[in-house]
């Protein structure tokens, strides 16, 4: 493939990169693209897909920096409403279940396993009762 070609997608992709910047809040573009632009030159032949996955994601990016200004601590979760998901932490006993917020990652640990309250040396150690 001739010179040309190689250059013409990472072109575009150094476009696309720019447009997509105008997207986020106007404060933090020069920082995004720096380092976008970065990734552009360390991998190009992988530039227009990296460019696709920067365009993918900005929505969710703008939302974690207008966030991380105003606390980064939900409304919801600052009046104790948190969205828990069940996350199993140990694989080898898949009854010992701990709740984490999906919004703002509060962890809560109960120290209960299918309901019941966990006992013994391991438990109360890893919870520096013992």
């Amino acid at each position: 493939m001739s010179a040309r070609g190689r250059a013409a997608p990472s072109a575009f992709a150094g476009l696309l990169c720019r447009l997509t910047a105008v997207l986020l809040p106007r404060a933090s573009r020069g920082r995004y693209l720096a380092e976008w632009r970065a990734d552009l030159a360390a991998e190009p032949e992988e530039a227009l897909g990296y460019a696709w996955s920067v365009l993918i994601h900005v929505v969710e990016l703008r939302r974690v920096v207008v966030n991380a200004g105003a606390g980064a601590v939900p409304l919801r979760c600052r009046l104790h409403l948190h969205a828990y998901v069940l996350v199993h932490d140990n694989p080898e006993d898949r009854k010992y279940v701990s709740r984490h917020c999906r919004r703002c990652g509060f962890i809560k640990d109960d120290g209960q396993a299918g309901g019941q309250p966990q006992t013994g040396l391991a438990w109360g150690a890893s919870m520096g009762i013992h």
